[in-house]
């Protein structure tokens, strides 16, 4: 959602090498999951950069309870990797929030980040983790196995887009976590099946819900009015970046409008202070995340009811390589 480091492939040139060098700098820097640890980040980085181009296949990352492969060109796991909760505000959200009782709709769910962070930290949370997309999909498979979730009743993976329409849709490949519903001038995609989220949780509502759909968070809302207008409507952590909305003819007012159909409000959050901000469109936020809510007074005090649930910095992480050969781990 809101930290993404970008890496490039293996065994291709990367473009723009000091342009990343500095990318990765600054998150470091600045990452909150990071402070007082940060030797350590740059340690982890340092190794791991110098570790798949010498060949090395992939990384095993211990962090929060989870266990998750990462891979050369795998934008939203390298965060996991060098500061353990990367989406630092989105993620702590997520577990001071939800029950163990709850079910969780993890929309644009990637290799599972946020899956397994809440099936870890709360056993008891059922999680629908919604990728159509390849080699994520194939990917979250791999780290539910990893996990010991792979068939486990409390998981279900959806391999669906989500829109406003049932059917099939163009997707994009090749892009690593900005893979999207393809638009005109995307390029490579293939074809995948689209749902609602009325129809995918018709029958299950879930407490929360996290959007990460790369500017098609409008098609995902309207999509959703039957939910949303539910008695039990679910709070929804949404990735809101403005430029990237407009590719689909969408602005920031016309999606609050949107919701405010729904009777939902915008705040930001703050991790640290674990406390929400209403919000409206053109206002400042230190994040892409955005809380939308039909009562933001009662998921505030929900947040404080759940805040030992969250992090509190270094996050602690454990890597180690696999070489590139024999697959043989390498600490």
């Amino acid at each position: 959602m809101s930290a993404r480091v970008r890496e490039p492939h293996a065994g291709a040139e990367a473009p723009g090498l000091l342009d990343q060098a500095a990318t990765l700098s600054r998150f470091l820097a600045s990452a909150p999951g990071a402070r007082g640890g940060r030797a350590a980040s740059w340690a982890r980085a340092l190794r791991w950069q110098a570790g798949y181009r010498m060949g090395a296949r992939r990384a095993l990352v211990e962090v929060a309870g989870t266990r998750l492969y990462v891979y050369p060109g795998s934008t939203g796991a390298t965060g996991l990797l060098y500061v353990g909760l990367p989406e630092w505000d989105e993620m702590n959200f997520m577990l001071r929030y939800l029950r163990p009782a709850d079910h969780f709709g993890d929309v644009g769910a990637n290799i599972g980040s946020y899956t397994l962070l809440a099936s870890a930290r709360h056993p008891g949370v059922r999680v629908t983790a919604v990728e159509p997309g390849e080699p994520a999909l194939t990917r979250l498979r791999e780290n539910l196995a990893l996990n010991g979730l792979d068939g486990f009743s409390g998981v279900k993976v959806a391999a669906v887009a989500v829109g406003d329409s049932e059917g099939t849709v163009r997707f994009t490949r090749g892009r690593d976590t900005i893979n999207r519903i393809a638009l005109g001038g995307d390029g490579d995609s293939v074809e995948v099946p689209i749902t609602t989220l009325d129809a995918l949780f018709a029958d299950d509502p879930p407490a929360l819900i996290k959007v990460d759909v790369e500017g098609a968070e409008d098609r995902v809302v309207r999509g959703a009015a039957r939910l949303l207008s539910g008695e039990r409507p679910p709070v929804l952590l949404l990735e809101w970046i403005d430029e990237v909305a407009g590719e689909f003819g969408v602005t920031g007012e016309s999606f609050e409008a949107r919701l405010a159909g729904h009777g939902y409000s915008l705040a930001t959050y703050d991790a640290d202070t674990n406390t929400l901000t209403p919000w409206r469109t053109g206002q400042p936020a230190k994040a892409q995340n955005r809380i939308a809510a039909r009562d933001l007074e009662a998921v505030a005090s929900r947040l404080r009811e759940g805040a030992p649930f969250g992090f509190t910095p270094p996050v602690a992480v454990r890597m180690q390589l696999d070489d590139g050969a024999t697959g043989a781990p390498k600490r």
